[in-house]
């Protein structure tokens, strides 16, 4: 579900000439659905607020205010699901 609104919001984006703000509409979409799908998913939910916000703010042009927040907030967010898979195959495999 994720991957295939991820793809489709940056498609659509790509063709209306938009795919970066595409690419967070859809990533947004896809939180925001994970998030409906699995209930009680309120981190989930969350993230896909603020991922939605950023792409419409950049079809609005407003991102020059916001770009090194959203940039920052993105790279964290990254980070921050690198580590937790880190975790997660340290505590089944006892390595890494």
């Amino acid at each position: 579900m994720f991957a295939g609104l991820m793809l489709l919001g940056a498609g659509v984006g790509h063709l209306l000439g938009y795919p970066g703000a595409g690419a967070f509409i859809g990533i947004g979409l896809g939180y925001v659905a994970m998030a409906l799908l699995r209930g009680r998913a309120v981190f989930l939910l969350g993230l896909g607020a603020v991922f939605l916000v950023t792409g419409v703010e950049q079809l609005l042009g407003l991102e020059e205010q916001w770009r090194t927040m959203g940039a920052l907030f993105t790279v964290l967010t990254g980070l921050g699901f690198v580590l937790w898979g880190v975790s997660l195959l340290r505590a089944r495999t006892g390595q890494f």
